[in-house]
């Protein structure tokens, strides 16, 4: 029987792409890991020798991109139990996503910085450098010199046209003119700085995800949706919500994380909202779920995702079918980084249960 027992943590776990899996690592040495179903409410043990001391950085069907603090990142298929050597990273990234399976000839990994996206497919030694840009920044700069420099000009044909009334203004009125001048000057100057804080933040992406061709994601700071084609050398991002989102929650919260999700052709943009009190310190305290309505170009708040239910974990989300999933319907599943419950969100009732406490 032990032979038996010890035989089975070597098996390969019985994924199911279409439900919901949690996995935990635990041991001594964190050597075994543990799968469970939410559908069939059963846990699973393995014992995957690649997985130790490594970190996930995302999960989708079945399929993991680990790495470790030696820059050494792979593919693990967990159907297959296959592992697929990746091209060592060696640059910064907060943004990792992975299109299609690594045994799909088109399957592509993703790494984002502040200024580039890097790309490679299974096999590669190196990756594809792309610059990230949204489109129209070159354009509305110029429209904006172009407009003041219009504002120049027609400043200029009214001080001549006040020449040629006469010079009749004393030197209290030019000193009193200079003096508003410099007022303006310095207003003009802290507007400006203003603005380049908040073009600064809007250049960085807070999270991506990938459909067919296409690149969409969320800008730090405004949470606008953008989408950019993949095909060219630069990335260029187009905006698809005209107006960015407030900042959530009531006075004394933050949001700690914003996660881009799609589900039947439709994006929903979800922030998770923490308390900022010294207390309850990054406590989970709400979320805020928007709908991007396409017939007026914006972020819609909605409290119904319908017969849906949405997973969160550390580096992203994803939507269920909650009765094919047999999970609870218009709720949000997440974790909290000091434990390791499964906590749900009722969106109708904005409550918060554990559904799942897991300590060993």
């Amino acid at each position: 029987m032990e032979g038996n027992y010890n035989k089975s943590y070597q098996l390969p776990p019985p994924i199911c792409e279409s439900h919901p899996w949690l996995m935990f690592c635990h041991g001594k040495d964190l050597q075994r890991q543990t799968f469970f179903s939410i559908s069939e409410d059963r846990y699973y043990t393995r014992i995957i020798p690649a997985m130790r001391e490594k970190v996930i950085l995302y999960s989708s069907n079945g399929c993991l991109i680990m790495g470790d603090d030696f820059n050494n990142y792979f593919f693990l298929d967990l159907v297959s139990m296959e592992i697929i050597q990746l091209p060592p990273v060696e640059f910064d990234h907060h943004v990792c996503i992975l299109w299609k399976n690594p045994r799909d000839s088109n399957c592509r990994i993703w790494f984002i910085d502040d200024d580039f996206l890097m790309s490679c497919q299974p096999g590669d030694h190196e990756y594809v450098k792309k610059e990230i840009q949204l489109e129209d920044e070159e354009e509305e700069k110029d429209y904006e010199s172009e407009e003041f420099d219009t504002n120049d000009e027609k400043l200029l044909n009214d001080d001549n046209e006040n020449d040629k009334k006469g010079d009749h203004m004393d030197d209290h009125s030019e000193d009193e003119e200079s003096q508003n001048e410099d007022l303006e000057d310095e207003e003009f100057e802290d507007e400006e700085e203003d603005l380049e804080d908040v073009d600064n933040t809007e250049k960085y992406i807070k999270t991506a995800i990938v459909i067919e061709n296409r690149m969409y994601a969320i800008l730090q700071g405004s949470f606008r949706l953008v989408v950019g084609e993949l095909g060219d050398s630069k990335i260029r991002f187009k905006k698809l919500t005209k107006n960015s989102l407030p900042l959530p929650g009531p006075p004394g919260t933050i949001c700690h994380s914003a996660y881009l999700i799609e589900s039947h052709k439709e994006f929903f943009l979800v922030r998770e909202i923490y308390s900022n009190s010294f207390l309850s310190c990054y406590e989970v305290i709400d979320f805020e779920v928007f709908r991007f309505d396409s017939s007026v170009n914006e972020w819609v708040e909605t409290q119904n995702i319908g017969e849906r239910s949405i997973f969160l974990n550390f580096r992203g989300g994803r939507c269920y079918d909650a009765m094919e999933s047999r999970v609870k319907v218009n709720s949000i599943y997440f974790f909290k980084s000091k434990d390791r419950h499964l906590y749900v969100f009722d969106m109708k009732d904005r409550s918060i249960t554990i559904s799942l406490p897991y300590s060993n």
